[in-house]
């Protein structure tokens, strides 16, 4: 049998209840990230914050993911992500070993990290395979989150015409 990590998806109460009816999750996109620090993990010396900024323009409409956390007990996450602890959380298995390469645990740092642990570099080409190691770094502060994230490439995805919004189909519809 499958190793198997139950991971958590918060959300408010009428989207929890048409991914359940629809079978999908909403992807986030890094332009839309609730921390304003999240492309910022590197050191001032290191690594400009226009360069930051820069990636975040240069990525945010490729990388579509989904937030995860470990636990579904901490009432922050009821709190922000729940629509104010009226919400639903749903429980997933993910099958640790077809998606260990799409879903991965966030690290939580209380230092700017040196980009040179990255390998990035002047070309954008160089920088792909090292972009998603990047975005699993957060500030501590966040830790409580226990966080985790599924990367998904667009051919896996559902892109709603009306919205614009991409999501992740969990299961697909029998007959």
């Amino acid at each position: 049998m499958p190793e198997t990590k139950r991971l958590y998806y918060f959300t408010p109460t009428k989207y929890g209840l048409k991914a359940v009816k629809h079978l999908r999750l909403k992807t986030a996109e890094l332009d839309k990230a609730n921390d304003p620090y999240e492309l910022l993990p590197f050191r001032r010396d290191d690594f400009s914050t226009e360069m930051s900024l820069d990636f975040q323009s240069l990525y945010a409409k490729e990388i579509k993911f989904v937030c995860f956390s470990e636990t579904d007990r901490e009432p922050s996450l009821w709190g922000h992500y729940a629509d104010k602890c009226r919400g639903i959380c749903l429980g997933f298995d993910i099958i640790s070993k077809p998606v260990k390469d799409l879903c991965s645990k966030v690290e939580y740092t209380k230092h700017k990290m040196d980009k040179k642990k990255f390998g990035f570099s002047d070309s954008k080409k160089e920088d792909d395979d090292n972009f998603i190691e990047f975005l699993l770094h957060k500030s501590h502060h966040w830790k409580h989150e226990k966080e985790w994230r599924m990367w998904l490439p667009e051919n896996l995805l559902d892109l709603d015409a009306t919205t614009g919004l991409y999501f992740f189909p969990f299961a697909r519809p029998t007959s």
